[in-house]
């Protein structure tokens, strides 16, 4: 009778038939993980989000994760970012789904206007549908990283430099930039012409330039980008959707950290969605009082407006899982899941 094989043998024939990746021995020696961010030191999302990560996950770890950063698109444009991670010339990566082309294009749903009113709600379906399951998969597994923390960016407004926004009818005819596709969608809808946002430095160029009329973007990130001043009008209660940031990590990394150290890092992890939701909710109103003492005049639409506002977004959502659909990725399905992780209020 032939000997039996070992499990450690055995396990390495299995994961070379099946591509699998075999289980992370005991990490022996401290490692230093290159961390790619599109975003400048001074951002809110690096600041409050990733610093205190980084910090936590060393200190929990003792020293046996550490990072060095590279942000403001050191390494790569802010399009660069997944790929980085992918190849390996960061182990980290810091970047917004929309930037990655069509390899995150489910993560999408947690960007849809009027989806969700509150970043911790959008957060807590977005960590349901997409930190585990079809999204998991398709989204991260798939382009060779894992999903560590993500960030939903509570909802856009609209703000221009040469228009007031009164009406919806106001918004025809202006070159808009927007970060996402289904924002881009909802400009259509409004007779804007959408132009692809990738970064907030590119936002304050066009605004500086007069490249563009206006944008979709966040509150806090018109202040980051220093653009209140440049900015004159915008609105105050429509919901253009927000933004989803993830953290991905190469999944070789991943894999290579010990058991111990993952389940750490998984758990800072979790605490850090939810902090910044939490912050992010907290500076909304901060922020439209923010805009208001600027001099920018921000128009609150009466509730005829948000209705008529809420047919076309309706419209958006069900266009982007139609357009999913028939190239063979589960738009609705996934637009169903999410709408059904939403905390009911």
């Amino acid at each position: 009778m032939k000997p039996s094989l070992s499990k450690a043998v055995l396990a390495s024939a299995l994961a070379a038939i099946f591509g699998a990746t075999p289980v992370a021995q005991a990490q022996t020696s401290p490692v230093t993980l290159r961390i790619a961010s599109y975003l400048p030191s001074s951002h809110y999302l690096v600041e409050v989000g990733l610093d205190p990560w980084m910090a936590q996950v060393t200190a929990e770890t003792k020293g046996m994760v550490k990072f060095q950063h590279f942000p403001a698109q050191q390494l790569g444009k802010a399009q660069d970012m997944l790929r980085l991670a992918q190849t390996n010339v960061a182990q980290g990566a810091l970047t917004g789904v929309s930037f990655a082309g069509d390899k995150m294009e489910l993560s999408d749903v947690a960007q849809m206007p009027n989806i969700f009113d509150k970043a911790c709600d959008g957060t807590t379906a977005y960590m349901k549908v997409f930190k585990s399951g079809t999204g998991a998969t398709a989204d991260f597994e798939k382009n060779g990283v894992r999903l560590i923390y993500p960030m939903v960016l509570p909802p856009f407004q609209a703000f221009t430099h040469t228009q007031a926004l009164n009406t919806l009818a106001d918004f025809k005819g202006l070159k808009m930039l927007s970060p996402t596709r289904a924002g881009e969608i909802l400009l259509t809808k409004l007779g804007s012409a959408p132009i692809r946002l990738v970064s907030g430095p590119q936002a304050y160029e066009a605004f500086q330039r007069k490249t563009s009329d206006g944008m979709s973007f966040a509150l806090d990130s018109v202040f980051a980008y220093d653009m209140q001043n440049m900015t004159k009008f915008g609105t105050e209660n429509l919901n253009f959707g927000g933004q989803v940031v993830v953290f991905v990590m190469n999944n070789q990394t991943w894999n290579s950290l010990s058991k111990e150290n993952r389940e750490i890092i998984e758990r800072i992890s979790d605490r850090t969605s939810f902090r910044m939701c939490a912050y992010l909710d907290g500076t909304y109103s901060k922020s439209i009082e923010r805009l208001h003492s600027s001099g920018v005049k921000l128009t609150k639409f009466p509730a005829p407006a948000l209705a008529d506002f809420r047919k076309v977004t309706d419209a958006v959502a069900d266009e982007w899982a139609k357009d999913l659909d028939k190239r063979g990725r589960p738009g609705t399905a996934t637009l169903k899941a999410y709408r059904a992780a939403l905390p009911k209020s």
